[in-house]
């Protein structure tokens, strides 16, 4: 992976020297990585709120530079979630 496929890290985070990473994922030989450190919470759920905060993120990055709110965007986002829990929870 080159540098230029990396992305930045947050000033906030190079400045706090308690931060850690929680979760990576990367695209490779077309599919898709994860590595997560599980110990971050004890509560799993707060995973749940986590994974919420990214989806607004993510919509609100699409908002950006699509048409669509980021509710719209939200809602296609959580779309795809959706139809990829039914597909591997059949």
């Amino acid at each position: 992976m080159s540098s230029s496929d990396r992305l930045e890290t947050p000033d906030v985070v190079a400045s706090d020297p308690k931060s850690f990473e929680i979760l990576s994922v990367w695209i490779a030989n077309g599919s898709q990585y994860t590595s997560v450190r599980e110990s971050a919470w004890e509560d799993p759920a707060a995973w749940g709120i986590m994974l919420h905060d990214i989806m607004r993120t993510v919509a609100s990055s699409y908002a950006n530079k699509n048409r669509m709110t980021i509710d719209e965007n939200f809602a296609r986002i959580k779309l795809g979630f959706f139809a990829e829990e039914s597909a591997t929870n059949g």
